[in-house]
């Protein structure tokens, strides 16, 4: 009896522990799944933490590289600006010196090509002629109000152009106004005797300054000096255009690096603001 007994409450305990152990392991296999997707959790928003610091990292490596080449790109404009200035300087030279050994040359050949003899007649003849043309061109651009108006406009553009293309298409206006004023003042003329006498003397004048202007220029061939002041002034009038050209190119080129800037700037400012708004920063 006894024995049976203890047998039973040996049985007893073992089924207790049986059922401990098996309510821990249920106990136990529910928490995990729980753990585990806690860590995963964790992890993931460890990754997009780090994928946001990349983020913002990146998009300030961007922006330096940026503000690197608008530095760059600056650089090389106040360069290429002090090349212009240097080629203007050195065109404005060339035609000083061109001009000064020139003026020698015919006054050395005055006799031979009577160029200076024929360019004071001209003035002369000019002089008179402006004289009695003057009122007559005044009452036509006063009529032409249009005309002088758009001309002034053109006049005022080229004044202010900054770029090569800028002067061309302000020259290009200028002459396209003076050539119809110069229709008008031809009708003019035409119907004044005195006008048309006096413009019939100017040009017959210019015909001979430029007869004398031809026998110059054979002259010249043969004056080696003078012909290397030519080159000189043609070769310095070349590089202050591709000066001009480049300075124009340069200011785009900032144009350009500066518009980089802004949108790095941009992007930073958004990458900044969306990993604050960010709820997996800790």
């Amino acid at each position: 009896m006894f024995t049976f007994r203890w047998q039973i409450k040996m049985s007893n305990g073992k089924l207790s522990f049986v059922i401990w152990m098996g309510i821990v392991w249920i106990l136990c296999e529910g928490v995990q799944p729980e753990m585990a997707s806690a860590d995963q959790k964790s992890r993931a928003n460890s990754r997009d933490e780090k994928r946001e610091n990349e983020a913002v990292k990146e998009a300030r490596q961007d922006l330096d590289k940026a503000k690197d080449r608008l530095k760059d790109e600056e650089k090389q404009l106040r360069a290429a600006r002090a090349d212009f200035q240097k080629a203007e300087q050195e065109r404005k030279q060339a035609a000083s010196a061109l001009q000064k050994l020139r003026e020698q040359v015919e006054e050395k050949y005055e006799q031979e090509t009577g160029l200076l003899a024929a360019r004071q007649n001209l003035k002369q003849l000019t002089t008179e002629r402006d004289r009695i043309l003057g009122p007559i061109v005044q009452s036509i651009r006063q009529r032409e109000t249009g005309l002088s108006a758009g001309l002034k406009q053109a006049e005022e553009k080229l004044s202010r152009a900054t770029t090569l293309d800028e002067r061309k298409g302000a020259a290009k206006q200028i002459a396209e106004y003076q050539a119809q004023f110069r229709q008008l003042e031809a009708a003019a003329i035409e119907a004044d005797p005195r006008a048309k006498e006096l413009s019939r003397k100017v040009t017959l004048q210019e015909q001979q300054v430029q007869t004398a202007n031809q026998k110059l220029d054979r002259i010249i061939e043969r004056d080696s000096q003078l012909k290397a002041a030519e080159q000189k002034f043609a070769a310095s009038r070349k590089a202050e255009d591709a000066a001009e050209q480049a300075v124009s190119k340069a200011s785009r080129d900032v144009a350009q690096a500066q518009a980089g800037v802004d949108r790095a700037e941009k992007q930073l400012a958004q990458k900044v603001a969306q990993d604050r708004k960010d709820k997996n920063r800790k």
